[in-house]
C-alpha cells in the first residue's frame, strides 16, 4: 500500500523535528571532521616562541586506510536464479554483466571514486548515504514518425538508427554519495521509510539548479538576493518526492515547492531512491550519536594527547639540543668547528667558560608517545595496514595477526558497503524497467569482454531485482593468493571449475566461460580438425585442388590431395615423377601419422596388446617420439 501524499507544510514540520533529534549526532560529525582536516585544538602550556603546535595526520591516515581496505576494487555481483533452467541461467548471467557495467559507467561519470567516497563516509561520519536518480534530459528521445513521413520512410529509419545509437552511449542514471551530515532518515526504520536531504545554500546556487524558481519564499514580498541563505529540502519515500526551498531557521514553518503539481509528485521509481546505513563502528542501541559513531569518535582524546606530546618533544629537543654556554665578561667564545676561545693568562679556562646541559626527559616523552600510539591502534586500526616497517622484535606471524585483526575490525564497514552496492544495483534494475522501459546498453570492465556492449531489456529483468554483492577488501597479492588456493582445491577434486572461477577468480560469467572453453576443446579435437580440413578442401575459395602428391611415398587421404585411401603404389603410378631416383615401390616407407591424430590413435590401438603395450614388434612405434 503506497504511503499517503504529504503536504509541503508537513514535510517542513517533519524536517524541523528531525533537526532537533539529530543535532547532537551532526555536531559530533563536525568535531570528527576537524580531526580529519587537522584543524582541532590541543591544550598545551605556553608554546615557546617560533614553535607551532604539531598535529600529526593520524586521524586522516586512519580514515583513508580504513576506506582503502574496506572498499576493495570492483564490486562482485551475483543474481540468484529463479529456476534451474538454461533460460534462468542466461538471465542471471546477463543481469550480472550488465550490473558490473553499470558500476563501471557510474565510476566514469563522476570526478571521485564512488566506492571510496562511501567508505570514507562510513569511517568518518559513522554512516553511509547515497542517492540514485533518473535524469530524463540525458536519455535521447526516439523520433516521431509523423515528422519523417511515417515509419516506412527512409528518413525515419535513418533517424531511428541514430537515436538508438545515441541511446547505446547515453547514461541517464546518477549515483551520488551524499554526506550523512545532511541526511535526516526516519528514526523508526533508520531510513527505510523516508529520508530528508537538507542543507543551507545561497539562493543563486538553488536558482542555478532550478531556473524556474522566482527567487521568492512564502511570507516574503520581496524576492531574495543572490547571496541570501536558504534551506533546500529534498524529501523522498517509496512513492512521493518533493524539492522545497524554505527560509533559514526554525521559524520558517513552510516553504515553496519547486516541482509542478503542488510540489509533491510521484517519482515512479518503484523504490526509495535514497540510501542510509550505519558504518558499523557504533553501538547497536541508543541515540543516533551512539549508533552512528565514526572510527575517530572514541579516540579523539588520544589523538589530542599524541599531538600535545609531539609538540612538547619538538620544542624541548630544539631548545636543549645545544648546551648553554656561560662565560665571564670580556670573553668572546668561538663555537665554530675547531674554533679557539682565548682567555687571560691569569684566569682558569674552566672558570672562564662553563657549559651546562640540563637533564631533559626525552626518553620519557618517547615512551609515552609509543604508549599513546599503541592505544590509538587498539582503538582504530593497526599501523601494519599502512605498510609500516616491521619491528625487530616482531615475528612474521604476529605481524600477519595484526593485519588480519585490523581488517576484521573494518569488516563491518565492508558489510555496509555491500548493502549500498546491492541497493544501487537493484535500484538500477528497477529504473530500467519502470522509468526507461526500453533497452539500455552498458559497457566497461567486469563483463567478460570489455569491448562489447551488453544490452539489458525490461523483459530481461521481468521483476527480478534480487542481487547479492561482495566487496572484498584486497591487498595487491590477495587475488593471486585466492586463485592459487582455488587451484589447489581444484587439483585435489574438492571444487569444480565453476566454483574456482566464481569464488576465487571473481568472474560473474563462469558458466559462459566454461561453455566457451568446451567449444575451444571441441574445435581442437582431432575429429573436428579432420572435418574442418575436409570442408576447407571442398571449398573452391581455399585454392586447394585434387590430384596426387608430389612427395614420394605419401598416400592420398583426408590430409593429402587425390583420391582418399589410395595405396602407395597407385599414387606412384599416377605420378611417376614422384619416384624418380627411388627404388622399387615396396622400399618406399609409409610415414607415421601426425601426432595426436585419429590415425595415430587407431594405429596404436591396432598394434597394442595387453595394457596398450605393443606386442611382437621391434623398434619404436611409428608416431611416438622417444626422448
Amino acid at each position: 500500500m503506497p504511503a499517503p501524499k504529504p503536504s509541503i507544510e508537513q514535510i517542513v514540520a517533519l524536517y524541523r523535528e528531525r533537526q532537533a533529534f539529530y543535532r547532537a549526532w551532526h555536531e559530533q560529525q563536525r568535531e570528527d571532521q576537524r580531526f580529519y582536516d587537522l584543524e582541532f585544538q590541543i591544550a598545551t602550556s605556553e608554546t615557546p616562541e617560533a614553535f607551532d603546535q604539531i598535529r600529526p595526520p593520524s586521524a586522516t591516515t586512519i580514515v583513508d586506510l580504513s576506506a582503502a581496505h574496506a572498499a576493495g576494487n570492483v564490486p562482485r555481483l551475483h543474481v540468484p536464479r529463479r529456476k534451474e533452467t538454461a533460460q534462468a541461467e542466461a538471465q542471471t548471467t546477463l543481469m550480472e554483466k550488465a550490473g558490473s557495467g553499470a558500476w563501471y559507467r557510474w565510476g566514469q561519470g563522476t570526478p571521485r571514486n564512488i566506492m571510496r567516497a562511501m567508505a570514507q563516509s562510513g569511517a568518518l561520519r559513522g554512516a553511509i548515504g547515497a542517492r540514485l536518480l533518473y535524469d530524463p534530459d540525458a536519455w535521447p528521445d526516439l523520433p516521431q514518425p509523423s515528422k519523417y513521413g511515417g515509419t516506412q520512410s527512409e528518413e525515419y529509419q535513418q533517424a531511428l538508427e541514430e537515436a538508438e545509437a545515441d541511446r547505446r552511449s547515453a547514461w541517464p542514471f546518477r549515483l551520488d554519495p551524499v554526506d550523512p551530515i545532511d541526511l535526516y532518515p526516519d528514526p523508526a526504520t533508520e531510513g527505510h521509510t523516508d529520508i530528508i536531504h537538507a542543507y543551507v545554500a545561497e539562493a543563486y546556487a538553488i536558482k542555478r539548479d532550478w531556473p524556474s524558481w522566482d527567487m521568492r519564499l512564502p511570507g516574503r514580498d520581496e524576492p531574495l538576493k543572490d547571496t541570501d541563505k536558504v534551506e533546500f529540502i529534498a524529501y523522498h519515500d517509496k512513492t512521493w518526492r518533493a524539492y522545497i526551498v524554505a527560509g533559514e531557521g526554525a521559524l520558517a514553518v513552510t516553504g515553496k515547492g519547486l516541482l509542478p503539481g503542488g510540489g509533491v509528485v510521484k517519482h515512479g521509481y518503484g523504490f526509495l531512491p535514497y540510501f542510509f546505513c550505519s558504518g558499523g563502528f557504533g553501538s547497536p542501541f541508543g541515540r543516533p550519536e551512539h549508533r552512528y559513531r565514526g572510527i575517530l569518535t572514541n579516540s579523539r582524546d588520544l589523538l589530542k594527547l599524541e599531538a600535545r606530546r609531539m609538540t612538547h618533544l619538538d620544542a624541548i629537543i630544539a631548545q636543549q639540543a645545544f648546551p648553554w654556554v656561560i662565560v665571564k665578561q670580556g670573553i668572546e667564545p668561538n663555537m665554530s668547528l675547531m674554533g679557539v676561545t682565548r682567555v687571560p693568562f691569569d684566569m682558569d679556562p674552566e672558570k672562564a667558560v662553563a657549559m651546562m646541559r640540563p637533564v631533559v626527559p626525552v626518553q620519557e616523552l618517547i615512551l609515552e608517545l609509543r604508549t599513546v600510539r599503541d592505544a590509538i591502534q587498539r582503538a582504530t586500526i593497526p599501523d601494519a595496514l599502512g605498510s609500516e616497517p616491521n619491528k625487530s622484535e616482531e615475528s612474521g606471524y604476529l605481524r600477519s595477526l595484526k593485519i588480519g585483526t585490523g581488517r576484521a575490525y573494518i569488516r563491518a564497514l565492508s558489510g555496509a558497503l555491500e548493502q549500498a552496492v546491492q541497493w544501487a544495483t537493484s535500484g538500477w534494475f528497477r529504473l530500467v524497467e519502470n522509468k526507461i522501459a526500453a533497452p539500455v546498453s552498458v559497457w566497461g570492465r567486469g563483463m567478460g569482454d570489455e569491448r562489447e556492449f551488453v544490452t539489458l531489456r525490461p523483459k530481461d529483468i521481468n521483476g527480478h531485482y534480487e542481487v547479492y554483492a561482495s566487496v572484498v577488501p584486497s591487498l595487491p597479492n590477495d587475488e593471486s593468493v585466492d586463485i592459487a588456493n582455488g587451484m589447489k582445491l581444484l587439483s585435489v577434486g574438492a571444487i569444480p571449475v565453476r566454483d574456482l572461477l566464481e569464488t576465487y577468480a571473481g568472474r560473474e560469467n563462469a558458466d559462459e566461460l566454461l561453455r566457451e572453453r568446451l567449444g575451444e576443446d571441441v574445435l581442437k579435437s582431432p575429429q573436428m580438425m579432420q572435418q574442418l580440413i575436409a570442408q576447407a578442401i571442398a571449398q573452391p575459395t581455399t585454392g586447394v585442388t585434387g590430384g596426387p602428391l608430389g612427395i614420394p611415398g605419401f598416400t592420398s587421404g583426408v590430409l593429402g590431395l587425390g583420391q582418399p585411401q589410395q595405396p602407395v603404389g597407385a599414387t606412384a603410378t599416377a605420378n611417376p615423377q614422384s619416384n624418380a631416383g627411388v627404388g622399387a615401390p615396396r622400399s618406399i616407407p609409409t610415414p607415421p601419422p601426425a601426432p595426436g591424430s585419429l590415425a595415430e590413435a587407431n594405429n596404436i590401438i591396432g598394434r597394442s596388446g595387453n595394457g596398450g603395450s605393443p606386442q611382437g614388434i621391434s623398434g619404436p612405434l611409428q608416431g611416438i617420439q622417444r626422448g
